[in-house]
């Protein structure tokens, strides 16, 4: 089973405050949107660090963008445990046991959740052989167009943003299932 993970935070580093949690089930025809998590945390509770310039360029977006992580708050620690309870759930319903958790960068979403859980010094919810990279994905084949999946759609709404790569990165593995390969 594949989930597409999105964050929103307060920086660009490693151990970057985690403000918002979204994440998406999908396999590679479908995503499964009514099985989603989201969660925005409570940045009093968080235990990362805010850069300025982040904070800056979040003060730069949309009302609606900005509203979004001031709505339904959840202390820190609730969250990535919820979390775990959402990633252990899913992982006993595959015959194989395996997630594999999708981020946007091989440096960023699952490297700055990983640490999250080190600082509450708890296990992350998946292997490390089971992360993987929707940007590369999105890079090699960028010739396959991310659209909007709804009019709904809020940029820089985790779930929202999860829920957008899932489609695209379907599209990436239904393009890659329908190669044939011509013996020489």
């Amino acid at each position: 089973m594949h989930i597409m993970l999105d964050l929103e935070t307060m920086g660009t580093s490693s151990s970057s405050a985690i403000a918002a949690i979204g994440a998406v089930i999908f396999d590679y025809r479908n995503v499964y949107v009514e099985q989603k998590f989201y969660r925005v945390i409570d940045l009093r509770t968080s235990l990362g660090n805010i850069e300025a310039d982040t904070v800056l360029w979040w003060l730069q977006q949309s009302d609606d963008v900005r509203t979004q992580l001031t709505r339904n708050q959840f202390k820190f620690i609730d969250t990535l445990l919820d979390f775990k309870l959402f990633v252990d759930a899913i992982r006993s319903r595959d015959k194989e046991k395996k997630v594999c958790m999708w981020g946007n960068g091989a440096d960023f979403d699952n490297v700055i959740l990983d640490n999250a859980y080190k600082r509450i010094e708890q296990q992350t919810p998946w292997r490390y052989s089971e992360n993987r990279c929707y940007r590369t994905m999105k890079n090699i084949f960028s010739f396959i167009p991310v659209v909007a999946y709804s009019d709904a759609f809020v940029s820089h709404r985790a779930d929202h943003d999860a829920i957008n790569q899932a489609y695209h990165m379907t599209k990436i593995l239904s393009y890659l299932h329908d190669i044939t390969i011509e013996e020489p």
